[in-house]
């Protein structure tokens, strides 16, 4: 048989030696959604669907059964799809993979011969890696450090090294077989409590009088060791110094001293490790002991002596974070004080500097010109944090006429809760304002004080007029308060009344910053 197809373009013939085909019916597919390729079948290539993949449905059984292996186009991952019978309960799950392999198509990591494996992280939880515990089938090895929460049980006994840094000594009640075993020869008595000892083995480097003392089971230590050790046999109690069959550890490395009966040394001794629990004796031969008592009063507050007993109170505390010791309560100062053991007053040289913690001066060491409209910056103060501070610029300026005035403004780079500013200074007015600058009084009388206010930061609504003198030193004084809620820089700007017409901040204007709380 032959099929063919004939257009425009091309002809293309399939020649079939022997077809046959079995089927209660025919299905039809669009190539927009199904894709023959030469060596890839593409599903879902262009409709917009979720789920594409393998669906199979158990014809033979009654009732069918129906299994589906489907890429969720929506989590990017395989589903494998499950219904036993029509109308029951549909169960599904992720395909699990082995490890990824990133742009290495060909060479893909496999899983390590008798590795257990784990769930790899940093996926979408559909990929195993191998983990570091081995299980040859006769022996299972944990090849990294191990945490045991809750009880850690062994029925048959541990053969072979405990080696390593022991937190918190074990102690077994009832055992078969504990070992003493010292790696130095026995220098004195050892007395103790051995009322289950059943048997006892010495075979140890031991001096000619040394005694070994066991609520009244005494014997004289006399012998050189080979290989063995000092090997006692008990049921209910167990003693172990550095062992590889290991209960009770008294000498381990940074190990804990833990025990329900009693532990009575006769003679010198040394202990290392913490100890917990109550002490009974003179304690004349003891050293390396340090006593930490517990702090007095509430958190954060100063100890010192109340009549021989350490003690504290809230009304004296010292906060670390803030670098702050805090009095509730008067301070009674006998004697004289020295205004330098304040550190939280900070002087600043020159235009910019960090402000100290509560009281700042600063003065500016070079001029700074604007022949402008437009403010510019004549000195920083950074870092004023969060609290509610006064300020005070004492200004020294000129203008290069005596018709061009100057404008004064204050800035904060950061929000403020509110903030209110002054700019005054002495006028040529005797009885009515004039707006000009006035240095020396013509007037017996004097010269009336003008001003400028503002309650909008970084803002000059309005300037002087002029100077009484040109290229000659004027005095102004800006002072106002800021209650600052984020911290950032705080900035003395100016401007020249006249556009093209200089007017100057001298050398030697001055900041006194001061903040309440």
């Amino acid at each position: 048989m032959s099929i063919f197809h004939t257009d425009t373009a091309s002809i293309e013939i399939l020649s079939v030696t022997n077809l046959t085909v079995q089927t209660s019916s025919i299905q039809y597919f669009t190539s927009s959604q199904f894709d023959v390729g030469t060596n890839f079948i593409t599903l879902n290539t262009t409709a917009p669907l979720r789920y594409g993949g393998i669906a199979v449905a158990d014809s033979g059984s009654s009732p069918i059964v129906s299994g589906s292996l489907l890429f969720d186009s929506q989590n990017n991952q395989w589903i494998y799809i499950h219904q036993t019978t029509p109308g029951s309960a549909i169960t599904s799950s992720v395909l699990i993979m082995g490890p990824q392999t990133f742009n290495n198509v060909g060479n893909e990591i496999t899983i390590t011969a008798n590795r257990l494996t784990k769930g790899q992280a940093g996926d979408l939880g559909e990929h195993i890696t191998s983990s570091n515990v081995t299980d040859t089938g006769t022996l299972v090895s944990i090849n990294s450090n191990t945490e045991v929460t809750g009880s850690f049980i062994v029925t048959s006994g541990i053969t072979g090294s405990l080696l390593g840094t022991a937190q918190t000594a074990s102690y077994v009640q009832t055992a078969q077989t504990a070992s003493y075993i010292s790696g130095t020869n026995v220098d004195g008595n050892i007395t103790g409590n051995a009322n289950n000892i059943t048997a006892y083995t010495i075979n140890q480097n031991l001096g000619t009088t040394n005694q070994v003392t066991f609520a009244g089971i005494t014997a004289s230590l006399q012998g050189t060791a080979t290989t063995a050790s000092y090997v006692v046999t008990a049921q209910t109690a167990s003693y172990v110094q550095t062992a590889q069959t290991a209960s009770y550890v008294l000498q381990a490395v940074s190990s804990s001293f833990a025990s329900t009966a009693s532990f009575a040394l006769s003679g010198n001794g040394s202990f290392s490790g913490s100890f917990s629990g109550s002490y009974v004796g003179n304690g004349s031969a003891l050293t390396g002991i340090s006593a930490v008592a517990a702090p007095a009063g509430p958190n954060k507050s100063v100890q010192f002596n109340d009549n021989g007993t350490t003690s504290g109170s809230s009304n004296l505390t010292f906060d670390k974070t803030t670098n702050q010791l805090i009095l509730t309560g008067s301070l009674l100062i006998t004697g004289s004080v020295n205004a330098t053991i304040f550190t939280n007053t900070l002087k600043i040289s020159g235009s910019s500097g960090a402000a100290g913690d509560y009281i700042t001066t600063q003065f500016l060491g070079a001029d700074v010109s604007n022949s402008t409209t437009g403010l510019v910056t004549a000195m920083t103060t950074t870092g004023v944090g969060p609290g509610l501070y006064q300020f005070k610029y004492v200004v020294r300026y000129q203008s290069a006429a005596t018709t061009t005035g100057i404008g004064l403004a204050v800035d904060h780079t950061q929000a403020s809760n509110y903030f209110v500013s002054s700019f005054w200074f002495v006028s040529t007015g005797g009885t009515a304002a004039t707006g000009v600058a006035d240095q020396v009084s013509a007037t017996t009388a004097g010269q009336m004080v003008e001003g400028k206010s503002e309650r909008v930061k970084g803002t000059v609504t309005t300037t002087t007029a002029g100077v009484d003198t040109q290229n000659a030193d004027m005095l102004a004084v800006m002072e106002g308060l800021i209650d600052v809620s984020t911290s950032g820089d705080l900035i003395l700007e100016f401007r020249s009344e006249v556009a093209a017409s200089q007017v100057t901040i001298k050398s030697g204007t001055s900041l006194i910053l001061t903040k309440m709380w």
